[in-house]
């Protein structure tokens, strides 16, 4: 009912004869953008930018929901929540399943709309005077494309594009209301998606609507403008409890990987830790000057010399909230992987945007021409030496791809059927649903995000996971060495397809000899005599319940036998049995299972997420 009615209000708006006008006058504002944007990616390699790993993670997890029936990045399971960006995800999902996109033209198209839209919704906030909108439009758009984390990351089929459009899009609306003095209900659902583009964008649409509802009610003695926030945060609070129930976690692995936490980081700051504000600090101003937030430092005086309105005056100030969060990020949310300015590049267009406002709302007077006189002197100055050059983003799909085709290559030459793999890059990898996965990155995988480092962890990949393959490059090999490639069952276990000995860059690995390359573990080998690898072949031509049951039954007979292999093959086969409606049955033979616990972690994964993560538990303290 409310998707008809809004479909109603925005066809009867866009098709009366001034919103017409309007609309067409926007059109053009995205097709600006889209030229000049186009343009500007043309002079870039587009191997620096494009199809970044992370964007195709969040898209993996779309395709196996569609694909496998469960959100997660193995066919076998378990659920997990590896990805940032719950607007990407849905609406991938939503495309993979109608039309079977591919990520590189879902990230195509993506770039596409989202620089068209942001030039839609960025001209409509000078539409009283169109021509000189159009002029801003222009420059806004070219002053953007120099400012390489905003303009990459844009295109990068990342979560970005979408969170620049719903931003400014939430911002326009909000502004909107304060100018015309009016709120619409129906845009309930924009704002509310802008809060999940990224799972902690409610950080910057929080601010805006606590200032809307102080505002409104101030001027108009109304609870209007807080009824409309307090409708946006309990759809929010409705979509984390959906979250809560399906993954069993309000947290997302992502930010267990990354050991992000928002509620340690707060004591910190409470604490007036000194090391923690300093380093924070520093990451703010790193993100200040690649958004340009200089310039806005230059240009702020000219608000004194703007119309006497104080709706316009307000609505800078909206503006100016999404430039702050965007600075303070850092103090709640810690650096960011490999572009600390990564995840705030929004700020950039709202830099833009409120300077090409006071341009709008300049009013001349000779006092105010030498101010903005000085305004614009020392913003070029500051813009030429500070301004960066294009750089490479890192996570290309292009290198990981070569190394999925040589996981497949090796599985292939082993008759390996759905091999269990590892590695630290995640999205090409699992996109393609040819394997089970252990993620080194640990984005993907539970128990890993969970243990980090140690002997807990090096015990449960070795034997417990136990992956058929494994490949390991530059910091990462660094990362592991102590905890997996010192370890004597690494050496024991696999045995390479491929390795080099390097001498890591990084402090802590000081000068040891680290290695690269792809393993494959000897019991799995098409020749190998193990009861695993006849076990794989029984199954692979008669899938048969009562194989693993006998198998797991002789396997136990033996005191000291370690037993998993039984699980794990059964998990390699987990969608077939899945389909064979076998789950049950399966549960039944792993009740006996001296490792319970694991086994039926592994069989119940892709289920409820509340015993995924009771299982985890188990499986963690047993480690």
């Amino acid at each position: 009912m409310m998707i008809k009615t809004l479909e109603k209000t925005f066809l009867t708006s866009f098709l009366k004869k001034n919103n017409l006008k309007n609309n067409l006058y926007s059109i053009l504002g995205g097709i600006v953008f889209v030229v000049i944007f186009y343009y500007g990616y043309s002079n870039i390699n587009p191997d620096w930018y494009e199809y970044r790993d992370d964007g195709v993670i969040t898209m993996s997890h779309g395709k196996n929901w569609v694909d496998y029936g469960f959100i997660g990045v193995s066919p076998s399971g378990p659920k997990v929540e590896g990805y940032s960006a719950p607007v990407e995800f849905f609406v991938y999902a939503f495309l993979y399943k109608i039309f079977g996109m591919t990520y590189a033209t879902y990230s195509n198209l993506q770039t596409y709309l989202c620089t068209f839209l942001l030039g839609f919704f960025f001209i409509r906030f000078f539409k009283e005077s169109k021509w000189i909108g159009i002029l801003l439009s222009i420059l806004s758009a070219s002053i953007l494309t120099f400012y390489p984390s905003f303009f990459e990351w844009h295109a990068s089929g990342m979560e970005n594009a979408i969170t620049h459009v719903l931003l400014l899009l939430s911002a326009y609306i909000i502004v909107m209301f304060v100018i015309t003095e009016k709120i619409n209900f129906y845009y309930v659902p924009i704002i509310f998606l802008a809060t999940i583009s990224r799972i902690e964008s409610v950080y910057h649409i929080a601010p805006i609507l606590m200032m809307l509802s102080i505002y409104w009610f101030i001027k108009y003695k109304v609870f209007r403008a807080l009824n409309f926030s307090l409708i946006v945060f309990a759809i929010w609070m409705l979509f984390h409890f959906w979250r809560y129930l399906y993954f069993g976690d309000l947290m997302p692995n992502t930010a267990y990987a990354q050991a992000i936490s928002v509620s340690d980081r707060m004591s910190q700051l409470f604490a007036l830790d000194a090391h923690y504000i300093k380093q924070s600090f520093k990451l703010s101003m790193e993100i200040f000057v690649s958004h340009g937030g200089y310039l806005l430092l230059m240009f702020f005086p000219l608000i004194g010399f703007i119309k006497k309105d104080t709706r316009i005056h307000f609505s800078i100030f909206l503006l100016l909230s999404f430039v702050m969060t965007s600075f303070l990020n850092p103090y709640l949310f810690g650096p960011t992987r490999i572009d600390h300015s990564r995840t705030t590049t929004q700020m950039a267009v709202f830099v833009i945007l409120i300077i090409s406002l006071l341009i709008f709302h300049f009013e001349i007077t000779r006092k105010s021409i030498s101010i903005a006189a000085l305004s614009l002197f020392f913003s070029l100055f500051l813009f030429m030496n500070l301004k960066k050059e294009a750089f490479y983003l890192g996570w290309s799909t292009k290198s990981f791809n070569q190394i999925r085709k040589e996981f497949v290559i090796a599985a292939e030459k082993e008759k390996l059927p759905r091999p269990t793999i590892s590695n630290p890059d995640l999205g090409v990898m699992s996109w393609h649903k040819q394997f089970n996965i252990v993620d080194l990155g640990m984005l993907g995988t539970l128990i890993m995000a969970k243990l980090q480092n140690g002997p807990a962890m090096a015990n449960y990949f070795f034997d417990f996971a136990a992956p058929d393959l494994i490949e390991s490059h530059d910091w990462w090999s660094c990362r592991y060495y102590n905890s997996l490639f010192t370890d004597t069952r690494f050496r024991k276990r696999y045995v390479p397809i491929r390795e080099k000995m390097f001498s890591g860059k990084w402090k802590y690995c000081g000068n040891k000899k680290l290695p690269v390359g792809i393993w494959i573990r000897k019991d799995i080998l098409k020749n190998s005599n193990s009861n695993e690898r006849k076990l794989i072949n029984e199954l692979e031509k008669n899938l048969s319940v009562d194989r693993l049951a006998q198998e797991l039954k002789d396997c136990q007979t033996t005191q000291d036998s370690n037993c998993v292999y039984v699980s794990r093959t059964a998990y390699r086969f987990l969608p077939e049995f899945r389909n064979h409606n076998e789950i049950e049955s399966l549960n039944k033979i792993f009740e006996n299972s001296r490792t319970k616990d694991y086994d039926l972690y592994l069989i119940n994964g892709y289920k409820s997420g509340q015993v995924n993560n009771y299982l985890l538990k188990q499986v963690a303290s047993r480690n």
